[in-house]
């Protein structure tokens, strides 16, 4: 007996391992599936844009189904008052018993405007740098103007799609806040919150293998000519099927010299 039911028990031993083993290949299968699901989503869609310069761009990845907008941001190209120890107040009037904001000599601003998008932005001797820029915002020109204190600059930024053009400054405005004659850079969005900014963006057309994805292509849209040599990042949010809260998807674009190798790593 003691014979018999040793047997017994080695028999339900090895089934109970055989019903772990199947558990087991289930899960995995479940998990492979959940994966294939996650990553069939994985791809964000950002609609075609315009730039400034009315040159139309698209970045898109045929494997990862993934879009990139590129909305227009405009920096002043230095510190305001760029000279050593000098500091800007944009909350002085231009003309006032209070002071002014401390421009560079030589710079003045007056009562005047200037065009945002088309838009009409009135200036003022009694303004401040800030109720300019918030006129600015409130405009219809679709443009958030802000002064970013640790750069000393104004800072232009286009919302959503769109680009930002500037021009007919009668007031002396732009000039002063050193925004004239300033190029945009890109703002790079993928899923509405990583970013990249990337100056002066002229894309030479060019499709760019992703490495490990041989069937995958970043493609730059043929509307854009001119060199390329800095990079953007894209991250992109995936679903939590997929094991990671995030991946960055960085490529280079081939310069106009041949010096920076087209590809896109993925870490």
């Amino acid at each position: 007996m003691s014979s018999l039911f040793g047997a017994s028990s080695l028999s339900s031993g090895a089934a109970t391992a055989k019903v772990g083993e199947v558990s087991r290949l289930r899960t995995a299968h479940n998990q492979l599936k959940a994966l294939r699901e996650a990553m069939a989503t994985l791809g964000v869609k950002l609609n075609k844009t315009t730039a400034s310069k009315g040159q139309a761009a698209s970045v898109t990845s045929a494997a990862l189904g993934l879009d990139a907008t590129l909305p227009d941001v405009i920096t002043s190209r230095e510190e305001v008052n760029a000279l050593p120890g000098e500091e800007v107040d944009p909350s002085k009037p231009f003309y006032g018993f209070a002071g002014d904001p401390n421009f560079e000599p030589g710079f003045e601003v007056g009562d005047g405007a200037f065009a945002v998008n088309g838009a009409t932005v009135q200036v003022f001797t009694d303004d401040t740098i800030e109720t300019v820029l918030a006129r600015i915002t409130a405009s219809s020109a679709g443009v958030d103007a802000t002064w970013d204190a640790d750069a000393e600059a104004v800072r232009l930024a286009a919302r959503g799609e769109g680009g930002v053009t500037l021009g007919g400054d009668s007031s002396g405005f732009l000039a002063a806040v050193k925004l004239e004659g300033v190029s945009s850079s890109r703002f790079t969005t993928v899923t509405g919150s990583a970013t990249s900014v990337e100056r002066d963006p002229a894309l030479t057309p060019t499709t760019t293998p992703i490495a490990g994805a041989s069937t995958a292509t970043v493609t730059f849209g043929g509307d854009y000519t001119g060199p390329v040599d800095d990079t953007f990042t894209f991250i992109v949010r995936q679903a939590g099927a997929v094991g990671e809260s995030a991946k960055t998807f960085v490529f280079d674009v081939l310069a106009s010299d041949g010096s920076t190798a087209d590809q896109v790593r993925i870490p």
